[in-house]
């Protein structure tokens, strides 16, 4: 069993200007997308058919992105890892010291997807059920995070996560620091 990095999601206080700090070409900018429901806008990049893309996202209106921004501040909300099986997946976390979020019903019954979370870990991982995992063609090859415990980095499967000193992002042969973004 294993797990791919599907996308990494960080909380801006402005995507345009984020946009302007990542190199990157047009044709990888994604379209700014306006989500009232969940009070934010949003917008990928990366190429549309690669894996590992970094979505930023903007609180726009009350929800819980605009609660995590107050509580946190911008940086990394989330992690998206896709599995082929998420009830094999999550069976394979007891002990791992993991816990299911408490939204994670809603998204399990309605999405075949479940959120993480740990106190003192200030990421949450969504695990998303696929059908097919796609191993190649990242924009973000590798997350760099400075997880305490290494066997909650390692209960979750996926190469492409390191533990670090600092939370970096591999896009191309660049290291970028996620503050520096932010």
């Amino acid at each position: 069993m294993k797990s791919v990095l599907n996308h990494i999601a960080i909380l801006v206080e402005s995507i345009e200007s984020v946009v302007g700090k990542i190199q990157v070409p047009k044709s990888h900018l994604g379209v700014l997308e306006e989500f009232p429901s969940e009070g934010t806008k949003e917008m990928y990049i990366g190429g549309s058919n690669q894996m590992g893309r970094l979505l930023l996202m903007q609180a726009i209106g009350d929800g819980p992105y605009k609660r995590a921004m107050e509580k946190r501040g911008p940086g990394i909300h989330h992690i998206a890892l896709d599995v082929l099986s998420i009830d094999s997946f999550v069976s394979n976390l007891s002990g791992s010291g993991w816990l299911l979020h408490p939204k994670s019903l809603e998204f399990y019954s309605n999405h075949r997807s479940v959120f993480l979370c740990r106190q003192n870990v200030p990421v949450l991982i969504e695990v998303q059920e696929r059908k097919k995992l796609e191993e190649d063609n990242f924009f973000i090859s590798e997350l760099e995070l400075p997880f305490g415990e290494e066997r909650l980095m390692n209960s979750l499967l996926c190469d492409r996560l390191k533990i670090g000193v600092d939370i970096k992002m591999k896009i191309g042969n660049e290291q970028v620091l996620v503050r520096n973004l932010v």
